[in-house]
């Protein structure tokens, strides 16, 4: 029993006494069980050896098993709706360029938007401008645009492109930009106190594009939404999370790194994950985020958090039911932990869901735009979202302990100190508290 009481007492005490920090020799000690036990990449062991970058302190950063809290400072402290919600939502931004996108550079000004082409079809026009802006002019990026007949302002959607024909047909106007999340472009160099990588650099991007749609009178510049799909799609919901100008985002199939959280995926999860998507993607996310690799409960930020950054304004996921790189009770997690917020903020309606029969690819662009007509609008009809798991654990274990078929393992009344009504330690005494002892004497 003393035995007992002074294991109790250890444990207590390891968890109210802050940890010791790690020091630069631990720090130094899992880079280099990283670079041993990992898969190797040669991108990310040149990085940390140029840079001598080491992971961060683990013990200092809160643990979540199961996703970060929306409505807890990362500090612990607690949000006050809607008071606190600016400052909470600049703290997430800022760890979400910390430790997964980079960091982002300000926006610069558009220094010209070129006329390239013009051509005309059957009721529509295509318009292509290349974009100039940056240091000396030296960044550019093509748009390509496409407007329904007559004079608008039309809705529009970045990065459907492929879906301009639907579109065109009812009445949006389509956009489509230039780049690739998989290549290697000139912003690290032209912007050298930055580290954002690929998707963090195609997000930002998008900003200059809408920048150049809020030059036009045929673009309503309430109902700028974006889409895209897959390594897309996770791009989308980034450039939505930071660019406030738009109003709604379908997020196609992201897998990790967008609305699918890297804790509760990964290779254990039936999908994308730390390890992997940093291994056989390096140029996607800063390299930083590798040393999360194993640790992803410690990571302060995840996909629940960057849905959150879009609330209020409207959110899609989308997503095959048998996606290869998703996980599906994983991207309900997200729904139900960002729908929180949403509901906070006053615009539940705002968050929906479409799970689709397929796998990676499933999906359908006239239920997409059916939602987006609903969120501009642009149609009275009604969103349902249906989930493939439509049970809460936290809300079936309060039902629980309310019907006694759940032992509650402290009865303190509040204002009395929990630690006075002591748990019970063994098994046997679990049995008898929750009546299986009895159950099992009757088989």
């Amino acid at each position: 029993m003393r035995n007992n009481a002074l294991t109790t007492l250890a444990a207590l005490l390891a968890v109210s006494s802050p940890a010791f920090p790690l020091t630069e020799e631990q720090r130094q000690a899992h880079v280099s069980w990283m670079l041993t036990t990992l898969p190797e990449v040669p991108t990310w062991a040149a990085w940390q050896k140029k840079t001598g970058a080491l992971p961060p302190d683990f013990d200092s950063l809160p643990s979540a098993n199961f996703l970060p809290d929306p409505f807890k400072f990362h500090d612990g402290r607690l949000v006050t709706m809607p008071a606190d919600w600016s400052a909470r939502r600049a703290e997430i931004k800022q760890l979400y360029q910390k430790h997964i996108v980079g960091s982002l550079p300000p926006k610069p000004k558009l220094d010209r938007i070129v006329p390239v082409e013009e051509t005309k079809g059957n009721g529509y026009v295509t318009r292509v401008v290349r974009l100039e802006y940056g240091p000396e002019s030296k960044i550019t990026t093509q748009v390509t645009l496409t407007l329904p007949a007559g004079g608008g302002p039309f809705p529009i959607l970045i990065g459907g492109g492929s879906w301009s024909a639907s579109l065109i047909r009812r009445g949006y106007a389509a956009c489509a930009f230039s780049g690739s999340v998989d290549q290697v472009s000139n912003l690290p160099q032209l912007f050298p106190g930055f580290d954002f990588a690929t998707m963090g650099q195609r997000a930002w991007t998008v900003q200059l594009v809408v920048d150049y749609l809020l030059t036009l009178r045929a673009i309503d510049p309430a109902r700028i939404a974006i889409t895209g799909y897959s390594r897309e799609g996770k791009m989308a919901a980034i450039a939505a999370a930071f660019d406030e100008r738009i109003a709604a985002v379908v997020a196609g199939s992201t897998g990790g790194g967008g609305v699918l959280p890297w804790r509760l995926s990964g290779e254990r999860g039936m999908g994308e994950g730390v390890e992997s998507t940093t291994r056989m993607f390096p140029l996607w996310f800063a390299p930083q985020l590798r040393f999360f690799a194993g640790r992803e409960d410690r990571l302060p930020v995840d996909a629940n958090l960057l849905v959150a950054l879009v609330a209020p304004r409207a959110l899609l996921m989308n997503y095959g039911l048998n996606d290869e790189v998703s996980n599906v009770w994983a991207n309900e997690q997200t729904y139900r932990s960002a729908l929180k917020v949403y509901a906070a903020l006053g615009q539940p309606g705002r968050f929906g869901v479409m799970g689709l029969p397929g796998f990676h690819g499933a999906n359908d662009v006239e239920l997409s735009l059916d939602w987006l007509d609903i969120q501009l609008g642009r149609s009275p009809r009604p969103w349902r979202n249906d989930l493939l798991f439509p049970w809460d654990f936290a809300e079936w274990r309060q039902n629980q302990s309310r019907t006694g078929i759940l032992p509650v393992i402290s009865s303190s009344p509040p204002g009395q100190d929990a630690r006075a009504t002591p748990a019970p330690i063994s098994l046997a005494e679990l049995e008898q508290s929750s009546g299986l002892s009895t159950i099992a004497a009757r088989r």
